[in-house]
């Protein structure tokens, strides 16, 4: 079974063909309605906000990013719109997390 941030049912995962405790169910389904929780809201979903960070860093040379409420790795191709707090005088990196 796979994780992401969100959810992680390993610990509480359920078997085929046995029969699940009520306690186990309400732990799965509680790990469930906390992932959705983390979520944005769908309005900052469709405004685009939620890919939007601003630079932490101090360095011109070097631009340090984190969505409020996005995940600590992008996904490949993902694309991220950020305000800068310095100056780009040439090729700089950027850092995501």
């Amino acid at each position: 079974m796979s994780t992401n941030p969100y959810f992680d049912p390993t610990e509480d995962a359920l078997s085929r063909n046995t029969l699940a405790r009520a306690e186990q169910l309400v732990r799965l389904f509680t790990g469930v309605k906390e992932g959705f929780a983390k979520l944005p809201a769908p309005e900052n979903l469709n405004s685009g906000s939620v890919n939007f960070a601003e630079d932490t860093g101090t360095s011109e040379n070097v631009y340090v990013v984190a969505a409020p409420n996005g995940p600590t790795t992008p996904p490949r191709g993902a694309s991220i719109s950020f305000y800068a707090n310095s100056a780009n005088p040439g090729p700089a990196a950027l850092t995501y997390g």
